[in-house]
């Protein structure tokens, strides 16, 4: 699942690609394709504390949704299609699907809005709803 929708032949990546990679890592792992050594090259390709961090997360996370949507017994090419392939992907004519233009990250990290600003002045300093009690 992840050589053919990723590949393994870069030599660098930036913190987004990592990000993705180790997401779809994740995934596969759930779905009996593990790779650790491809992810372990994927987190030697960031340079930061943080960045590694972000990584292992998002690894976690890939194999933790795969894991729950294989308990419901999808099967693994549909765990891989519901959380990897973004809606929309095109195909091309040898039935891949068109990576290079990708630059977005699959559904199940895109950006939540828990901690988004909720506008200037005051209301910038004040806790989240989901912290405070009523």
């Amino acid at each position: 699942m992840y050589d053919a929708a990723f590949g393994t032949e870069w030599t660098a990546l930036d913190r987004t690609e990592a990000i993705e990679r180790a997401f779809a890592l994740g995934v596969s792992a759930a779905c009996g394709e593990p790779d650790p050594d491809e992810y372990e090259r994927v987190l030697a390709a960031v340079s930061t504390a943080y960045e590694r961090s972000m990584v292992e997360l998002a690894f976690r996370e890939g194999r933790g949704k795969a894991a729950g949507l294989r308990r419901r017994s999808a099967a693994p090419d549909e765990v891989w299609a519901e959380l990897v392939e973004p809606a929309g992907t095109a195909e091309g004519s040898n039935g891949e699907a068109d990576r290079g233009s990708r630059r977005d990250l699959p559904r199940a990290l895109s950006r939540f809005d828990l901690l988004d600003r909720r506008g200037g002045g005051i209301e910038a300093t004040r806790l989240p709803d989901v912290l405070t009690r009523d």
